[in-house]
């Protein structure tokens, strides 16, 4: 084998080296460049839930508020002889309270949400 063969096998084999390892890093390049938009956006995710999550916990203590006072307000009404389902505010006021039981299962899977992320 000539030495000039032998150079070009030589030169062609760093040349398929450089080339395997040129596509390795493009594929890692990509690889975190992936990772690093999806964790920003979960980051910004997480940002959300947490912020939904306050807004429906004060949203929570309104309607427990609501709850507590219901009974009095519908006993009010009964004694001034009104029928308290001719009342509307009182009628929304039971829808939240039930509503919000529907919230609490939300918070829970935005509190479960938080912790496995």
């Amino acid at each position: 084998m000539s030495e000039k063969s032998i150079s070009k096998m030589l030169f062609s084999k760093e040349k398929v080296e450089l080339a395997s390892v040129q596509e390795i890093k493009k594929l890692a390049d990509k690889y975190f460049s992936d990772t690093d938009t999806a964790l920003s956006k979960i980051k910004g995710l997480r940002s959300e839930a947490r912020s939904i999550s306050n807004k429906l916990e004060q949203a929570l203590k309104l309607a427990d508020k609501m709850e507590s006072e219901l009974p009095q307000l519908e006993k009010q009404a009964r004694d001034l002889g009104i029928d308290p389902v001719n009342i509307k505010e009182l009628g929304e006021a039971e829808i939240a309270t039930k509503d919000a039981k529907n919230i609490k299962t939300i918070i829970n899977t935005l509190n479960k949400f938080h912790t496995t992320i």
